[in-house]
């Protein structure tokens, strides 16, 4: 009886860690960028573009992301709502992020001069992403993405 008991508990422990997602959501890019309510109440939308490595769906129960531009923060977001993901896929998660006159003002020179040469601006993505599978089963990862960005293609 104690080897069945055994037994038992292993076979759940096995099955238990292959439902838990075991590699961290990967941040493949953006699309989309677009600045809006710049004189008033400025926002940046943006598309990213977020893949699934796992071999189960999971749930994102949470995330949060600070946008940076030429190393300086610009808007950080707190994403509360579920989305639920399949199992190895990409899928496209749209964001907004509010910011301020103040955030907006030191990057506008850098901008400028990037539209008249033709240069890109290094853009940045970081935070974290917490994902859950069934009730119990819910990990944390970090992420750091840094990009270029042509502003000649930001939409206003």
């Amino acid at each position: 009886m104690k080897f069945q008991s055994i037994l038992i508990l292993f076979f759940l422990a096995t099955i238990m860690t292959s439902c838990t997602v075991s590699e961290s959501l990967q941040l493949k890019g953006y699309d989309n960028f677009k600045v809006s309510n710049i004189m008033s109440d400025p926002k940046i939308n943006a598309d990213i573009t977020l893949h699934n490595p796992n071999k189960i769906g999971a749930t994102i129960r949470e995330m949060e992301i600070a946008l940076s531009v030429d190393n300086k923060e610009i808007g950080v977001i707190g994403f509360s709502d579920k989305v639920r993901i399949k199992k190895k896929s990409d899928f496209v998660l749209p964001i907004e992020f509010n910011t301020s006159l103040n955030q907006l003002g030191g990057v506008l020179s850098f901008g400028l001069t990037s539209f008249i040469s033709d240069k890109e601006i290094p853009v940045g993505l970081t935070g974290s992403i917490t994902v859950q599978k069934f009730i119990f089963f819910r990990k944390t990862f970090e992420f750091n993405y840094t990009d270029e960005l042509n502003v000649k293609k930001i939409k206003g």
